[in-house]
């Protein structure tokens, strides 16, 4: 169950931070 929990986590996280980045490098 914990692992299972980190990995929705990861899954929550990681497009967070692309996706501000992403939207950075595009308007930029």
């Amino acid at each position: 169950m914990n692992k299972k929990t980190n990995l929705s986590v990861t899954f929550v996280i990681i497009p967070s931070i692309i996706l501000p980045s992403s939207i950075f490098i595009f308007d930029n």
